[in-house]
């Protein structure tokens, strides 16, 4: 078969199905596979059927693209690929969304995704617990879990991490209910002075909860600074309440930094207690509290956990999920040949 031309029509939500997008096709592209990307602004998610004369770039093979639009990027005779990130039928996602999130959701979203898993040749999962949901709520029979990967860039260390005296926790996320920000004044205090908390603002911009003097607040940085904060880091916390994979996660147990997260979701397929990090009930601060404590009184701990942490990332490479997306594009490819006429 020739190589593979993958196009990528990405409405931008400034989350990590962004990062997902420029990851995957820059690990195409590292692999001979040629990806193009094709931005369109958000506001196409309220009326993407707008989209469906678009043409695709040339000599195209696959669409890829996600769920909410991809109904829209259907052509004929190209094969659709979807991924599924967080489904908006699993009642443990949408419990997080405000009354009119869920409007909308029902509304609008969920007849989009339907229409997308009728006309979609495969269903890319992005971890087992997705699978299970996209699995409950699709008839299709072609849906495989490709979990994420990531890959360290070169490190830069900013000079504005000024906690080196002082046990550091970092935070990585979005403001939201969802992530469970809300929550992290509370932390510091039952941590108190000698913790010091490190608060990375998500794609989506800046934190809006209450200032407390162990809280240090950042703003979204790049990659490589932000590597740096997790090898500075001696723990990273995730108060998420859902998470269809966790990226923030992953990155951290990349760089040898142990995880105390809720037992939530996707989660357990990322952390496993006492081996890379702790789980604690969802919600359940003082455990959370507990944890940390107990990692900064205990540096035995932490080593071992970090070297848990480490060894648990090596399932996740790149070289080895990607090649399961060449492998799913090439048998959507072969299907699509043999049904032309």
């Amino acid at each position: 078969m020739k190589n593979l031309n993958i196009w990528f029509p990405t409405l931008s939500a400034g989350s990590g199905s962004d990062v997902y997008t420029r990851r995957l096709a820059d690990a195409l592209r590292r692999r001979g596979v040629s990806a193009t990307i094709t931005w369109f602004a958000h506001y196409y998610e309220f009326f993407p059927y707008l989209l469906r004369n678009i043409p695709p770039p040339p000599n195209i093979d696959i669409i890829h693209c996600s769920s909410w639009s991809g109904f829209a990027f259907k052509r004929k005779n190209l094969p659709l690929v979807i991924t599924e990130h967080n489904s908006v039928f699993d009642c443990a996602f949408t419990q997080f969304l405000s009354p009119a999130q869920q409007l909308y959701h029902n509304i609008l979203i969920k007849p989009y995704v339907r229409k997308t898993y009728k006309v979609a040749s495969a269903i890319c999962a992005i971890s087992d617990y997705t699978f299970r949901q996209v699995e409950k709520f699709s008839r299709h029979n072609n849906i495989v879990t490709i979990q994420n990967w990531y890959t360290s860039p070169q490190i830069n260390i900013s000079s504005s991490v000024k906690t080196k005296n002082k046990f550091c926790v970092l935070f990585v996320g979005n403001h939201s209910k969802r992530k469970g920000s809300e929550l992290l004044p509370r932390l510091a205090a039952r941590l108190g002075p000698e913790v010091q908390i490190l608060c990375v603002a998500g794609l989506r911009g800046s934190f809006r909860i209450k200032k407390e003097n162990n809280i240090q607040f950042l703003s979204s940085m790049s990659a490589k600074e932000l590597a740096g904060y997790y090898i500075h880091a001696d723990v990273l916390i995730s108060t998420s309440r859902y998470e269809g994979f966790g990226y923030t996660i992953l990155e951290a147990l990349t760089h040898g930094t142990p995880v105390v997260c809720f037992n939530n979701s996707a989660l357990p397929e990322l952390v496993i207690d006492g081996y890379n990090g702790f789980m604690v009930k969802t919600d359940d601060i003082d455990a959370m509290a507990e944890r940390i404590k107990r990692l900064k009184n205990d540096p035995k701990l932490r080593k071992k956990l970090a070297a848990g942490a480490l060894a648990s990332a090596g399932q996740y490479s790149e070289a080895r999920l990607v090649e399961k997306y060449i492998d799913l594009y090439r048998s959507v490819a072969l299907f699509n040949e043999g049904e032309k006429p």
